[in-house]
């Protein structure tokens, strides 16, 4: 019998996008991989990796997922540039038949915003009103909206992203959207200043703040992690640092100055306050005093991608989107 799996792509998906509430969904799937990934429920295993070896050649890695529900993947990740870079096969967990194929330029966004927002659930200080969203591009749409729907207590979101009229227009259209307040600042400094969260979506090469402008007590979710923060962060007492894994943390050659400062010894697994998996499982506190800062590196792991892929298909297949394919 021919396999009819679901194919979908980036306009497929444009109605999910459209819901305001949409993250609360997609926050708890990822929630739920936090702890299936804690509780060693889920496999995450290297399938293949073929690299290309000369200038220009693009390489193709494979990394299997054996899920805790009903579906496992295998996600495709090409050197390529653009939203087709990347790719999902989704598999029916008992059969291991093909049913569903999916462009993932649009959900690895999801994917990040979710996990951003589980981490301010847990890790925000009780009752913060000021957020600072450091960005106003794609990625932050994303990263808004899980603040918004993970912090009931937020009263405002500051904005700063270099060119005026784009932060203006992100602020005016996310206030529509989400209900929220949204103001536009015209510097970092600004929209840091007495903020609670503070979120860098901005891919910067250089520290984007001085740790000392922080507030006491606040959280700082790192996205990127290509240098926006300060060098002395890893270097202070009241900096504590938390990531999906410190497996990854300690070897993503985008994650500085963690890969340079673990290289050299600087940097421990002793140093480290926990993955946030300890944090939701097993209610580690991460803070030795409520003034300290935390800082949250949102590294990608293989099982939180598969989490956002299955719940967009199950989104898509209750709405009835994407193309059914015969093979």
């Amino acid at each position: 019998m021919p396999l009819t799996p679901l194919a979908l792509n980036a306009d497929d998906f444009a109605g999910l996008f459209k819901d305001p509430k949409y993250m609360i969904g997609a926050m708890e799937a990822v929630e739920r991989a936090f702890v299936d990934q804690h509780k060693r429920k889920v496999r995450p295993d290297s399938f293949a990796d073929i690299t290309g070896e000369g200038a220009g050649q693009s390489s193709l890695r494979f990394n299997f997922i054996g899920g805790a529900g009903k579906l496992d993947s295998v996600m495709a990740l090409s050197a390529g540039a653009g939203v087709n870079s990347r790719f999902v096969m989704l598999f029916d967990g008992a059969t291991r038949e093909l049913v569903a194929l999916l462009d993932s330029g649009l959900l690895n966004p999801l994917r990040v915003g979710a996990e951003a927002g589980v981490a301010v659930k847990y890790l925000a200080t009780p009752g913060a009103k000021v957020a600072a969203c450091i960005g106003s591009g794609r990625q932050a749409m994303t990263q808004v909206a899980a603040l918004v729907n993970a912090l009931p207590s937020l009263e405002v979101t500051k904005v700063f992203s270099p060119t005026q009229a784009n932060r203006e227009r992100f602020c005016s259209e996310m206030s529509a959207w989400l209900g929220h307040r949204f103001e536009p600042v015209e510097s970092v400094a600004e929209a840091i200043d007495g903020a609670d969260i503070v979120d860098l979506i901005n891919p910067s090469h250089a520290p984007l703040f001085e740790t000392s402008q922080l507030k006491d007590g606040a959280l700082v979710l790192t996205m990127s992690g290509r240098g926006e923060i300060p060098n002395d962060f890893l270097t202070l007492s009241n900096v504590r640092v938390v990531a999906p894994s410190w497996d990854i943390l300690a070897v993503s050659p985008v994650r500085e100055p963690f890969l340079t400062a673990v290289r050299e010894g600087r940097y421990t697994r002793e140093d480290y306050a926990g993955d946030l998996g300890d944090v939701i499982v097993d209610g580690r506190q991460v803070r030795n005093a409520p003034s300290d800062i935390v800082d949250f590196e949102g590294t990608a792991m293989p099982v939180l991608e598969h989490a956002a892929t299955e719940w967009a298909y199950e989104w898509a297949k209750a709405n009835r989107a994407g193309t059914t394919v015969r093979l």
